[in-house]
Order: structure tokens, then C-alpha cells, then sequence
């Protein structure tokens, strides 16, 4: 019996370990599972073989079949058994093939679904974004490693697809592809309708519109859009025929709408930066014109208006200076500036002209060429007329090394400050009016002012030299310079900052530079312009030339030297020096002819007096005198710079009435000074001897109708002049007729030379 129990259990077996295995292996969890059908039927192959040894276990079995049989069905049983194991293993195989292919195809899901996680991941390192498209194309073709693919964004104004990423694609196709129509077509449609598409073919377009087949045979077309904006699309390209499918889409459209926000969102962040910098560069620019708005209206209150105005101008437009010139006469005048200009060509004032007579803003720029041959701009010069101001202003502004680049907002901007520039020129002259005019003329009228009894001042030229210094810039300096023992010149008085010790060392050559022509010509000498004034300087001996460089001190170089001859009786010829620092072209002529006027009423003051003093030492009981031809020429020469000068400025259409009335009274005080030198020369009563023709009026008469045109116009030094006679019979004068001519032509000379210098 217990031989027979393995045989009767191996069927009870093998049904209890094929049911296990069905049951764990889940042959019929699913429809999809392969092998199932194989395992069973090899089980039941195994089943009916075990079950067939039972059968042979009957008595009556050795009975059923003939004795040759027996070993046939032997023979049959163990085919079986072994088909059956075979299905088995078979059915297990691809049981085990399917699961396979199951996990790898869930890789390859979750490889694709990881697209997405893999590009999010990328993003977050400062890529540009279209390096984030190339590196989002190359990762989606690694999981379609038969692919490739391009990445296009839609151009709405040129009506076309910009390629801006390919992988995988040949020259010749990236260069079709780098022009495709907005048109009719596969790409266009998917963009339009916003869902993807597959496609069994693709075309490229030439720039004919002309068609042309591609090597690929399957095609996936996924819309790049956010909301309702169409940005772009993204391409790939197989050569094998249904490569994509609805899988596929399903993949990929997550990754075609998070790079669509990603564009959306880079173009967001960079029309906010755009924003961004606009308003920080508006408020900026605001709170720059306010600031400069506000130094140049406190430009209007300071000492120096225009260099003020234009140093809070720098800046503006990109200006390394900025300057204010006027054109007048084909002249170029600097009324002031950020800085001092020197040593400007004669082609560049021409240039600048030439800008300033086109009444526009235009833009002159200087070129130079290297030793390469390389041209390059040196300086870039702005020129804004001030249209509202009659007198041919402009504001210059001056740049080095590159041109100027000028909008619409920035000439509106310097529009607003052209008007307010021709403000500060009005502002500028009033107060160089009061400058030169008040402070100048109070200067000049006190030296009229003296008492006949103080005889100590007639010798004593620190009066003049402390009075003329009052009335000059801040930091003038002004030297006395007597003849000295040996022919040199020396210093005797001083106004303003200078050491002592270094005035006690200058000594200067009679012939020499400068003092040599004034002692020569006798007439004054002004030298403008720190450049002019050292080259001036070197016309100087070392020693004299490093002595009057002590003298000017921290100041360095004046912009006006000027040379200012005081002749006296007893002392000769005595120069009068004077450094002006802090000038501008505008105040250039103003303080020159400040400088002359009052070197003539010293002179006549002295004159006076000298007359004074020798009338009153004469007995009372001489009826005449003859006076020196020297002190004669003095004093026609002091009379006729007086009153040419005084009558010249009185008629200019600027002056004020209050300068008019000063004016007047100076011309009262000069006719006041020619009767008393006739009152001093000649006796109270004329001699009944002389001859009309012979008296100083009846003489003026004669030669002015020599001279003659029409009118109140008369040929004066060579041009012609009007002269409105005002003439009264006065004593005669006890020298020849011949005598009187002479004096009288050369007070016109004079007169028409102080016309012309003062430019009227």
C-alpha cells in the first residue's frame, strides 16, 4: 500500500502546485498576461500523465491491451509527461518576457514623464532663454533617440517662424528651415488651433514659397501657447513611418505648454525690467533736472552767473563741459564756462560759427588719425542756439573720445535750459553793469577828487595804484614800477597779495618784453588769455620771468595782464601792472577800457596839479608865462581821453541814467579842468593885439571844417566820426596858431584811436 501512495498523490500534487503558481503568478489578473494558456495546458499534459499511473495500478490493467502494447503506451505516457513539462517552462518563459517588457516599457514612461522633472531642474540655473530651448529639445530627443527635432517662435510683424533651436538637422535643412511662412500649412494651423498634430510627411519652404519634399516620414507638431498669446512651436522629425502616436502627445504636450509659460514668463520679466529701468532711469532723470534746475537758478545769485549756470550743466546729454558763446561779427566770444578753453583752432571757431549761423542744434565732431592710419573723434561738439535771445547765444557742450547721441527728450531738455540761459546772460549783465560801471566809476570818480592843499599826493602813486586795485576782480594784483638808477624799472608800491621780499627782488630791463614796448610806444598794453599771457612772459629774461612768477603766487598765470603808462614831470614815465584773474571774453573789453579811463584822469589830475602849483608860484605882477611843451602835450593828451571816452560812453544805447548823469558831470568837471589851465597859462583879460584866428575856439572851428562831410559827421583818424560841437569863446592862448593845430589834430587822433578800442 505505501507503494502505491506516491503514485496516487502526484496528481493531487501537481494540481495543488498548478493552481499556486496560476494564483501567484496572476495568470488572470490580467488580459494582457502572456503564457497562461501554455502553463495550463502543459499542467494537465503532466495531470493526465500522473493520473494515468493510477490506472495502470488496476489488476485488470495487464488484461486490457495486448502484451506489444503495453510498451507503446509506456512510450506515449513519457511524450507526454515531457510535452507537458515543455509547455510549462514555455508558459513560464513568457510569463517572464512579458513582465519584462512591462517594466521596460514603465522605464520608458517613467523615463518620458521625468522630461518635464529634468527640464524644471535645468531651469533653475541662469540659462538665456534660448540656450533653455536647445537644452529642452536635446533632452526631449534623448528618450527619441531616432529623432530630431527644431524649436520655432512666431515673428507676427514679418508674418514668418523664427528658428531658434535645432538638433539632428543637416546644413541644408537648418537653412530651409531658417525661413518658414506663417501661411497655410501643417505648422501654422497646429499653432493656430493650439492642440498638437501628427503628420506622415514634411515639407520645407524656400523663400520663393516653392516647396520642397524631406527624407522625413512622420512628424510631431506641438504648440508652444499661453492663454490666448500663439509663441511658437516645438518640432520633431522622424525617417521611420508612424514613429509618433498619441502616446507620444500625451508625453510631450506638458512640456510644450511649461516651456510656453517659460517663455511667456522670460518675455514678462523682461518687459518688467524694461519698465523697471525706464522708470528708475525717468525718476532719475527727474530728480537730475530738478537738481540741475536748482544750481543753476542759484548760478543767478552767485558772484561768476554764467560759469555757474553752465557748471550744473555738466553732465547733461552725456557733456564733459559745457560753455556759453555768442557769434558776433564773425566773432567767437566765450561768455563763460565749466571750465577754461584754450588754444581753440581757428578751423574749429570757424566750424563753430558756421553751427551757430544755422540756428539749429547741431553736432561738430573733431577727428584725428593715429599712427595706424585709424581715424578716430577726439572731441564731439553740441551746439544749441538759444533761439529766444536775439544775440546769436549758444550753449556749447563738449565730449571726448565719442560722438554725441542726442533724442527728442533730451533737446526738449536743453530747450528749457536755453531759456533759462538767456535769464542768467541777463542776470550776468546787469551785474557786470554794476561791476564795471558802479563800482568802477565811484573808483574812477574819486580820483577827480582832490584837495589843492594835500600837495603830498602829487608824487604819491599808491593812491592811484590802491584805488584802481579796489576797483578791479578779486585776487588782482597791481605794481607801481618807477624808473629805478640803471636803466631797469622797479617796484615802489604794491595792491594785493604778493610777497614783499619778492617784489624787492624785481627789477626789470628798460628794453625789455612788454615794459620795453609800453616805455617805447608810451600807450597801454593788455595781454588776454593764460596761454597769450605765457607766452608773453617768455618774452622775459629767466630771473625777471621766475620773479614775476613768485609775485603771482598760488594764483598762477593771470587771464589780463595789463600795462598801464602814468607820465609825471619829475619822475618820467611811471607803468602802472596790473594781473586779473576770474575773467571772462564779456568782461575782457569792460576792464580795459576801466583801466584806460582811469590811467587818463590820474594823469590829468596829476597834470592839474602840477599847473596848479607852478601858476601859484609865479609873481602876480608877470602878466605872462609860457608853459613847457612837455606838460602842454600832457595835458591835451589827459583832456582829450577824458572827454572822448565820457561823451563815447554816454551816447551807448546801455547805460543808465545814473551812469548817463556821472558821465555828465565828468564832462563839466573836464571843461572846469581846460579853464583852469587857461586861467593859470594867460591874464584875465586878452591881449587887444591878438588875432581872432588866434583863439582856441575860432582854431577848433577852422580845422573841424577842414574835416567837414555832413551834418554832425566828420573825417576823424581816418574814419568818419560824428562830433556835435559845443564850442564858447575863451582867452587866447600865448602860442603860435601853428602850435594850436598841432594840439588839435592830435586830441582827434587820440579821440578816434579810444573809439575804436572801445569798440563803438
Amino acid at each position: 500500500m505505501f507503494e502505491t501512495l506516491p503514485i496516487v498523490v502526484t496528481p493531487i500534487l501537481v494540481v495543488l502546485v498548478a493552481s499556486f503558481l496560476i494564483y501567484r503568478f496572476g495568470f488572470f489578473s490580467s488580459r494582457e498576461v502572456s503564457g497562461r494558456l501554455t502553463f495550463i495546458f502543459g499542467s494537465l499534459l503532466i495531470l493526465i500523465v500522473t493520473s494515468f499511473e493510477i490506472v495502470e495500478l488496476l489488476p485488470d490493467y495487464p488484461d486490457w491491451f495486448v502484451v506489444g502494447a503495453y510498451a507503446a503506451i509506456d512510450l506515449t505516457q513519457f511524450l507526454v509527461g515531457v510535452l507537458g513539462l515543455f509547455l510549462i517552462v514555455i508558459g513560464l518563459a513568457l510569463y517572464t518576457d512579458y513582465w519584462q517588457i512591462r517594466r521596460e516599457e514603465t522605464e520608458e514612461r517613467f523615463s518620458k514623464l521625468s522630461i518635464l522633472e529634468n527640464l524644471q531642474h535645468d531651469a533653475r540655473q541662469p540659462y538665456h532663454l534660448l540656450e533653455l530651448l536647445n537644452i529642452s529639445l536635446r533632452e526631449v530627443l534623448v528618450h527619441y533617440p531616432m529623432s530630431v527635432g527644431a524649436v520655432f517662435l512666431v515673428n507676427r510683424t514679418r508674418r514668418q517662424f523664427v528658428l531658434t533651436g535645432s538638433c539632428g538637422l543637416r546644413k541644408e535643412e537648418v537653412a530651409y528651415l531658417e525661413y518658414y511662412p506663417l501661411e497655410r500649412n501643417l505648422v501654422s494651423q497646429a499653432v493656430d488651433l493650439g492642440d498638437p498634430m501628427l503628420a506622415s510627411r514634411f515639407e520645407f519652404v524656400d523663400r520663393s514659397g516653392q516647396q520642397i519634399a524631406s527624407r522625413f516620414k512622420s512628424v510631431l507638431i506641438l504648440p508652444l501657447t499661453s492663454g490666448m498669446e500663439k509663441i511658437g512651436c516645438l518640432l520633431l522629425f522622424s525617417e521611420e513611418p508612424d514613429f509618433y502616436g498619441r502616446e507620444d502627445i500625451r508625453y510631450l504636450s506638458p512640456v510644450a505648454q511649461w516651456l510656453a509659460e517659460k517663455i511667456r514668463s522670460a518675455r514678462l520679466a523682461r518687459e518688467l525690467s524694461q519698465v523697471t529701468k525706464q522708470r528708475d532711469e525717468h525718476s532719475e532723470s527727474v530728480t537730475s533736472l530738478i537738481s540741475r534746475l536748482s544750481s543753476s537758478a542759484r548760478a543767478g545769485a552767485s558772484a561768476k552767473t554764467v560759469d555757474g549756470f553752465c557748471r550744473a550743466l555738466v553732465g547733461l546729454a552725456g557733456s564733459e563741459s559745457v560753455h556759453l558763446c555768442v557769434a558776433n561779427r564773425e566773432n567767437l566770444m566765450f561768455v563763460g564756462g565749466s571750465e577754461p578753453l584754450f588754444d581753440l583752432s581757428e578751423n574749429f571757431q570757424a566750424a563753430l560759427i558756421d553751427g551757430m549761423a544755422r540756428s539749429r542744434p547741431l553736432i561738430i565732431n573733431q577727428e584725428s588719425t593715429d599712427t595706424d592710419g585709424r581715424t578716430g573723434i577726439v572731441h564731439s561738439n553740441l551746439i544749441c542756439p538759444l533761439t529766444v535771445s536775439p544775440s546769436g547765444s549758444t550753449l556749447l557742450f563738449i565730449r571726448s573720445g565719442s560722438p554725441f547721441e542726442v533724442n527728442d527728450a533730451t533737446l526738449r531738455t536743453i530747450e528749457g535750459f536755453a531759456h533759462l540761459a538767456n535769464l542768467i546772460l541777463q542776470v550776468e549783465t546787469q551785474q557786470r553793469s554794476r561791476l564795471t560801471r558802479r563800482k568802477g566809476f565811484d573808483a574812477v570818480l574819486s580820483l577827480l577828487k582832490h584837495d589843492i592843499k594835500d600837495s603830498g599826493t602829487l608824487n604819491d602813486l599808491g593812491q592811484f595804484t590802491d584805488t584802481l586795485h579796489s576797483a578791479l576782480p578779486e585776487s588782482s594784483l597791481c605794481l607801481t614800477l618807477d624808473p629805478g638808477s640803471d636803466d631797469t624799472y622797479v617796484s615802489v608800491h604794491t595792491a594785493g597779495r604778493c610777497n614783499k621780499d619778492d617784489v624787492d627782488d624785481l627789477r626789470i630791463p628798460v628794453d625789455e618784453g612788454g615794459l620795453g614796448t609800453v616805455v617805447a610806444s608810451g600807450d597801454s598794453l593788455f595781454v588776454y588769455g593764460r596761454a597769450q599771457v605765457e607766452k608773453h612772459l617768455e618774452a622775459y629774461h629767466d630771473q625777471t620771468r621766475a620773479v614775476l612768477r613768485r609775485i603771482f603766487g598760488e594764483s598762477g598765470t593771470p587771464d589780463l595782464l595789463a600795462y598801464c603808462p602814468v607820465s609825471s614831470s619829475d619822475r618820467g614815465l611811471t607803468i602802472i601792472l596790473a594781473a586779473l584773474y576770474g575773467l571772462s571774453d564779456s568782461d575782457r573789453g569792460e576792464w580795459e577800457r576801466l583801466i584806460i579811463l582811469a590811467a587818463g584822469l590820474y594823469g590829468l589830475r596829476r597834470t592839474l596839479i602840477e599847473i596848479t602849483q607852478a601858476a601859484a608860484q609865479q609873481s602876480s605882477t608877470t602878466p605872462k608865462f609860457k608853459t613847457p611843451a612837455g606838460l602842454l602835450n600832457q595835458l591835451n593828451n589827459h583832456l582829450s581821453a577824458v572827454i572822448g571816452l565820457a561823451e563815447l560812453a554816454e551816447r551807448n544805447e546801455g547805460v543808465t541814467e545814473t551812469t548817463r548823469h556821472q558821465l555828465q558831470q565828468i564832462l563839466q568837471r573836464a571843461d572846469q579842468a581846460a579853464n583852469l589851465a587857461r586861467q593859470s597859462l594867460v591874464p584875465s583879460v586878452p591881449d587887444s593885439g591878438s588875432d581872432d584866428s588866434d583863439q582856441l575856439h575860432k582854431m577848433i572851428e577852422t580845422e573841424l571844417n577842414s574835416l567837414h562831410v555832413s551834418g554832425d559827421l566828420y573825417m576823424i583818424g581816418q574814419r568818419p566820426r560824428e562830433v556835435r560841437l559845443r564850442l564858447a569863446p575863451v582867452g587866447p592862448l600865448n602860442f603860435a596858431s601853428k602850435t594850436l593845430r598841432e594840439l588839435f589834430q592830435s586830441v582827434l587822433n587820440r579821440f578816434g584811436a579810444l573809439v575804436d578800442e572801445a569798440g563803438l
